[in-house]
């Protein structure tokens, strides 16, 4: 998934994060003066874990959740683990990502399907 953020966006802004103490993040999209994208992927939001997620976020609190889930059918937004995510499909995020790579206007745009 990562290879396919990148390809996509071809820019430094994207990051994979994880601490010292084992939580991760699949992806952050931290563009200059803008607060950071956090994007996990999982089969099923139902079997998702937002411990990387809550940790990421404790340390940098502003910015978009992003959960890319193979199963979901639409977008929608979720309350988890007391965090405002975005759940959206794999074929949804990539169009997203398309778009994305074609602005040029420097800062990203919150995420819109």
């Amino acid at each position: 998934m990562l290879n396919e953020v990148h390809a996509a966006r071809q820019h430094r802004d994207m990051q994979y994060w994880r601490t010292n103490t084992g939580h991760e993040v699949d992806v952050v999209i931290a563009p200059r003066r803008a607060a950071p994208m956090v994007v996990e992927c999982t089969w099923s939001p139902d079997a998702f874990d937002p411990a990387g997620m809550l940790a990421f976020r404790r340390s940098d609190p502003h910015g978009e959740n992003v959960l890319v889930a193979a199963d979901a059918k639409r977008a929608s937004r979720r309350r988890i683990g007391g965090l405002d995510v975005r759940v959206v499909g794999w074929r949804m995020w990539r169009r997203w990502l398309s778009k994305r790579a074609r602005h040029r206007a420097g800062r990203d745009a919150p995420f819109s399907p």
